[in-house]
């Protein structure tokens, strides 16, 4: 169906959550070459990195981890891996900067190894990720992965992340919001200032894809927050859904 609506590459989530529905992450690129399609990037597991700032047994066990995840997904053909910094800001306010660059240090080194690139996303501020950028400048295996839809939370029309890394761009997520809540909204359908964002974005090396990290309306919040959250099935139909989104990517275009 994402073929058929005009999409040309998608992206996963490289962990078992969704195995129900999603099946073998490891066969996801082959499923995507099937379908004509380009698996641009995949999307690393995120609960429990609150250890990475810690100088800690589970800092260790949870960095070890990690660098498993990124050879296994290069091993089976993703070549850009997004990677949140963190899962609760509130705990790395004031967590251990060496530990956590020290760990940074070796999923650097393995993606170098591996030939697989980390773009490390922007979440609910830009401060640390701007950090993690300049401590990686001269990496090439470190990078950002945009999210438009953070972006409006924090710092709404402030696309300067897009121009301090403009030759290391190499993920997008584009959804929107109202400027208050992470929705994952359709571009076009909240209050994120799409005119100046391509307008930045076309003054940045990217050559990847306008990739949407947005869904049917669905409180993200309450997801976060429960262990037991029910999935109800939208009201519209998946082939609806996809006509809509991949109209928004051809008005962005």
């Amino acid at each position: 169906m994402i073929k058929d609506a005009g999409f040309d590459s998608i992206c996963t989530w490289w962990g078992d959550t969704f195995f129900s529905m999603d099946g073998k992450k490891e066969l996801h690129a082959e499923l995507a070459a099937k379908h004509d399609l380009v698996l641009e990037h995949a999307h690393l597991p995120y609960h429990g990195y609150d250890a990475l700032w810690t100088n800690s047994l589970n800092g260790t066990s949870l960095a070890a981890t990690c660098c498993k995840s990124i050879a296994a997904a290069a091993n089976c053909g993703i070549r850009n891996l997004v990677m949140h910094p963190y899962e609760n800001k509130r705990a790395v306010q004031n967590g251990d900067w060496q530990a956590f660059f020290y760990y940074m240090d070796s999923f650097a080194d393995t993606a170098d190894r591996y030939g697989i690139r980390l773009a490390i996303e922007n979440l609910d501020e830009c401060r640390i990720v701007k950090r993690i950028l300049k401590k990686y400048k001269e990496s090439a295996p470190i990078g950002l992965c945009f999210d438009t839809g953070h972006g409006n939370i924090n710092e709404p029309g402030d696309f300067s992340l897009l121009m301090e890394n403009r030759d290391r761009m190499y993920a997008l997520h584009l959804h929107d919001n109202n400027g208050k809540t992470d929705q994952h909204l359709l571009p076009f359908e909240g209050s994120v200032n799409w005119g100046l964002f391509m307008q930045q974005l076309n003054k940045t090396a990217f050559s990847g894809s306008l990739m949407l990290e947005a869904c049917y309306p669905f409180d993200f919040e309450k997801a976060d927050k429960s262990t037991d959250i029910h999935y109800s099935e939208p009201p519209i139909a998946a082939e609806e859904y996809l006509d809509m989104a991949i109209s928004a990517c051809r008005r962005l275009k």
